[in-house]
């Protein structure tokens, strides 16, 4: 189980209703563990859910939630210590056709972070990545990034007797299913 603090929290919400395609004022923070916060403010409707909102997330530890983390990207990475952040635009909801869409644009950065590999070994460590101009969405899926800087990267690669390097145990083989085709190769 996760375990983290969240205290001072505020939310304000004006015009907000379930009414078909009405969207109401939403202003929400809190304080996250012992120095992080989360922020946003925009507008949020109900029926269908739909948000758009700028999102402020400021010094979240990641070793607090590293428990949350693992059961959900399935990595063979234990973060010992790391700080997240961001700021942005996001935007979610249902789309016309009933599927879920997402989309954020903003910058973020990952600083001091420390981790282990599947050895129990120190793995990859840097005082700073940051991202900017950031846009990653759903419908369709992308990931696009205008610069991307690293500060103080270390990355400590190891090979087992049996021939398989560390960094190669950290994302777990995809299993087929009986009968598919194997990938393309890129064009």
């Amino acid at each position: 189980p996760t375990m983290v603090k969240a205290e001072k929290i505020h939310f304000i919400a004006e015009d907000l209703t379930v009414k078909s395609n009405q969207r109401g004022q939403i202003n929400a923070s809190l304080r996250w563990g012992k120095e992080g916060s989360i922020g946003l403010k925009g507008t949020l409707g109900l029926s269908p859910p739909k948000a758009d909102v700028r999102l402020e997330i400021k010094e979240i530890a990641l070793a607090p939630i590293q428990s949350f983390l693992a059961d959900r990207l399935h990595f063979g990475v234990k973060i010992t210590q790391g700080i997240v952040s961001t700021s942005g635009n996001l935007r979610a909801g249902v789309g016309a056709n009933g599927a879920f869409q997402a989309s954020y644009i903003g910058q973020g950065a990952v600083t001091d972070l420390a981790s282990l590999g599947p050895d129990g070994k120190d793995l990859l460590n840097w005082k700073a990545a940051s991202l900017s101009r950031l846009d990653a969405g759903t419908q369709p899926a992308h990931l696009n990034v205008g610069e991307f800087s690293l500060e103080g990267f270390s990355a400590h690669v190891r090979r087992s007797p049996q021939g398989v390097f560390n960094i190669q145990e950290i994302v777990p083989p995809v299993k087929s299913s009986p009968g598919a085709a194997p990938p393309s190769p890129a064009p």
